[in-house]
């Protein structure tokens, strides 16, 4: 499941009775009360280890440099994060 399969397209807006059914009372909430833009701009994916959010050899360089050294931003993996 994605984000987008909890939202009506046209006019984009949450899928209350969907998200109701899905997460705990408190988790709903917090879901319903984040606004929804209503551009029409694709997603796109963005590298956080970066000025640019570009990635590049040299941002994977000083990622691994960080890792090994121990000194490291947090990394997500599955939606958690390994420090």
């Amino acid at each position: 499941m994605i984000v987008a399969d909890l939202m009506f397209p046209n006019p984009k807006r949450w899928d209350e009775r969907k998200i109701r059914l899905i997460f705990s009372q408190t988790d709903a909430k917090a879901i319903l009360a984040i606004p929804l833009g209503q551009s029409s701009t694709e997603d796109k994916l963005m590298w956080g280890f970066s000025k640019s959010r570009e990635s590049s050899v040299k941002s994977f360089y000083h990622l691994a440099q960080g890792i090994n050294s121990g000194n490291h931003p947090p990394i997500f993996t599955d939606g958690f994060i390994d420090s």
